[in-house]
């Protein structure tokens, strides 16, 4: 690929909860700036609208991170909601628990 070129990905993640997303991104080691219902960070390359549902990030892999790293969040999130318990096996899989 030229120097020049700008590779970008748009990835659709509708009603994302932003606070949650905001702490998975920084969660990767990105700074994250928040103004309304906009997400940006990785210097301005990456940006996440909560209007329209899209993530943009440089690469694939970036943007699929960021999705599995907002749905551990979430599944904390709403473990804690409910008094359940999460144990993480894994990177990608946990066990929740009642009570």
């Amino acid at each position: 690929m030229p120097c020049n070129s700008i590779t970008s990905v748009t990835l659709d993640l509708k009603n994302a909860n932003l606070a949650l997303l905001k702490a998975a991104i920084e969660k990767q080691g990105w700074k994250v700036q928040h103004d309304g219902t906009t997400l940006t960070w990785d210097y301005g390359r990456s940006r996440y609208s909560q209007v329209t549902g899209e993530l943009t990030t440089r690469s694939q892999e970036n943007g699929e991170t960021i999705k599995r790293a907002y749905t551990s969040q979430l599944v904390q999130y709403q473990a804690s909601r409910f008094g359940w318990h999460v144990k993480a096996l894994s990177d990608n899989k946990f066990q929740i628990q009642k009570g």
